[in-house]
């Protein structure tokens, strides 16, 4: 696992910078300026991932997620369940396989104004349907080990010892990981972009590019959602379980002060594995990549609920289609 791996991904949007005379005064370039200041501008990063951009995408999941709770019969919710993890997956595999022809098109020059305007709808649009197809796989993964595996501590602590170890053997740890630890500007050249596995190449082997896609949604992505949901259920027992206003903000101060603690331990976790190779060196990824995750599940945690609690009170809250429709609205 090289450094790269271990900074905090947090970018912004494309920023207005001066061009020169013949494309025009002013321009939208993807790439940002360099800071002058380094140490502020990381720190200006961290916040506005952590204390903006995180809570606004937890409202955009949790939004999502109700809507898709008040469309489902409950005669046929195991069935809609399945067909979620079923249509998310595909979703995301075909993503996978077509991320490069995308990202081809998306960054070619020379484009006309009617052609920047239909990239900047279309491309919308796509991140829009792979949001949805996203919590839809998620969803419907996690109700269904909550309809036929119910909630215990056993399974909790098998859900994220088994996940957590098969992630680690596959160096697919990172993924637990979110934002506010993760965080991908929509830029031309990273709005289809896609990581597999094992990253092969379409257009050298196609059909093991398409097993490489295929494990990366189904397999790798269900070991997330598995230790997700094994922590979230810890966190639900142990977190003052009798007060559900004191365990969101609880989980909420622990988030953001693993995140902070996360934030501080970067440099030094990037320096012991430039220093460290072999098993040590993964050792150490491994466990601040675990590091990252506890915060962001305790964070995202902590904001969900407290949205359940205090969001919109009154007659609407118990409306899950308002609350939903008010959280799409809040997030873009």
């Amino acid at each position: 696992m090289g450094l790269a791996e271990l900074q905090v991904q947090v970018q912004f949007s494309p920023v207005l910078v001066k061009k020169k005379a013949s494309a025009g005064p002013w321009s939208l370039d993807d790439r940002p300026p360099e800071p002058q200041d380094k140490a502020g501008c990381s720190l200006a990063e961290m916040a506005w991932s952590a204390l903006l951009v995180t809570p606004l995408v937890v409202a955009q999941w949790r939004g999502c997620w109700e809507l898709m709770v008040f469309y489902t019969p409950e005669q046929k919710r195991e069935r809609v369940l399945w067909w979620s993890v079923v249509a998310g997956a595909a979703f995301g595999v075909v993503s996978a396989l077509l991320r490069g022809a995308l990202t081809k098109s998306a960054t070619q020059q020379r484009r006309t104004w009617r052609q920047r305007f239909w990239l900047a709808l279309g491309s919308r649009l796509y991140l829009a349907a792979f949001a949805a197809s996203s919590v839809a796989m998620w969803r419907g993964l996690w109700e269904l080990i909550d309809m036929h595996c119910g909630h215990t501590y056993q399974l909790a602590l098998f859900s994220i010892g088994l996940g957590s170890a098969c992630l680690a053997r596959l160096r697919c740890m990172r993924n637990l990981s979110g934002p506010p630890f993760v965080l991908t500007p929509d830029l031309n050249h990273t709005i289809f972009a896609f990581p597999t596995r094992y990253r092969t190449s379409g257009s050298k082997d196609p059909a093991l590019h398409t097993l490489d896609c295929v494990f990366s949604v189904f397999v790798v992505g269900s070991l997330v959602v598995i230790v997700w949901r094994g922590t979230w259920g810890i966190l639900d027992s142990i977190l003052v379980p009798e007060h559900e206003d004191t365990s969101a903000w609880l989980s909420l101060a622990i988030g953001y002060g693993v995140t902070a603690i996360g934030f501080l331990l970067q440099v030094p976790a990037r320096i012991a594995c430039d220093k460290l190779s072999g098993g040590p060196r993964l050792l150490v990824a491994d466990l601040y990549q675990f590091l990252c995750f506890c915060g962001t599940v305790n964070l995202w945690r902590g904001v969900w609920n407290l949205l359940n609690i205090y969001f919109l009170p009154g007659e609407i809250a118990f409306d899950p289609f308002a609350r939903a429709i008010v959280m799409h609205e809040c997030h873009d």
